[in-house]
């Protein structure tokens, strides 16, 4: 099978927030997509969302159809039959939170669909190989990791088991590049892949500052908006050293690194945030205190943003094809 081949995708938990991102970039894609749900009522939301988020990025000029015609794409359907639905696809992609053994059990459903879909998995945290431990067929399951939103955010992460085969792992990548994504191919399954391990050395970081009250929530956020963080989205990590210079970089790092965090887990500001129920935009407060704005308010302001430099990366991707 190659990509284009590929005609239905089954996006199982698509009701979720990853999963709607994802269902929705493969139907703007032109392909069919059914989600899954636990009960009509979610099954309904989520279609309802789906929309609006189409309409928003049509917004941005970045949609080639009108928002209907890639919402009727996508069916939805309250069920746990995963196998039943994905027999009648051609791809899947498993979005259920990051909690191994029920991604196991999902696994193992799917272990007996038609032998040429290939399984995927939204995790970073999961290793491929546990996830599909006791299956028969381990050689065509794979990870998937999208970043949040996943409907905006250009980023997939492939990694993949021991089994996994190279002919999956091609078919994935191609999949991916023709909705219109960038993938990176992630050699050792590893917990956290790449963007997430080098985003989490950052954290704790900042979250020692926080602790040594070095500057304000404010600045420390904003450092990260108007230097590296807007250096990065069009010079990488890898680029950026070598304009910095290798042998300045040395120094530097013989400097530093003997002065940044080592913790080995959770900070403690960060335990009684979770204490206090101040979880983040989804309960009103977290490092930051959102002043009663609805989570939809908040959400929609942060995605007009990214979306505003989704167009300047798009428009980057092209400025390097020529």
């Amino acid at each position: 099978m190659n990509a284009e081949n590929i005609k239905k995708v089954l996006v199982i938990g698509g009701t979720g927030t990853m999963g709607q991102g994802i269902a929705q970039n493969f139907a703007e894609a032109g392909i069919e997509v059914v989600i899954t749900g636990r009960s009509q009522e979610t099954c309904t939301r989520a279609l309802t969302q789906i929309q609006a988020n189409c309409e928003l990025i049509e917004e941005y000029g970045l949609l080639k159809e009108e928002p209907v015609a890639i919402r009727d794409r996508i069916w939805a359907v309250a069920t746990q039959d995963y196998a039943q639905v994905a027999n009648e696809c051609d791809f899947v992609v498993e979005t259920v939170s990051e909690n191994l053994e029920l991604k196991q059990q999902i696994f193992r459903q799917l272990d007996g669909i038609r032998p040429e879909i290939v399984i995927g998995s939204d995790t970073s945290s999961c290793p491929v190989a546990s996830i599909s431990e006791g299956c028969t067929s381990p050689e065509r399951m794979i990870g998937m990791h999208y970043f949040n939103p996943a409907h905006i955010m250009p980023l997939v992460e492939i990694h993949y088991g021991p089994a996994t085969s190279a002919d999956n792992i091609a078919l994935t990548k191609e999949l991916l590049m023709r909705v219109g994504k960038t993938p990176v191919i992630v050699k050792k399954d590893i917990y956290g892949l790449l963007g997430t391990r080098i985003q989490l050395a950052m954290i704790r970081e900042i979250e020692s500052l926080i602790a040594q009250d070095v500057a304000s929530l404010e600045d420390i956020n904003l450092v990260a908006q108007a230097s590296y963080g807007m250096r990065h989205a069009c010079i990488g990590h890898i680029e950026a050293l070598d304009m910095f210079g290798l042998d300045t970089m040395a120094v530097i790092e013989g400097r530093i690194f003997p002065q940044l965090s080592n913790a080995n887990g959770p900070s403690e500001l960060l335990k009684q945030k979770v204490a206090k129920g101040d979880l983040g935009v989804k309960t009103g407060r977290g490092w930051i205190d959102y002043e009663d704005r609805p989570r939809a308010q908040v959400l929609d302001s942060q995605n007009r943003r990214l979306l505003r430099q989704l167009e300047l990366y798009k428009q980057l991707e092209k400025d390097c094809q020529r």
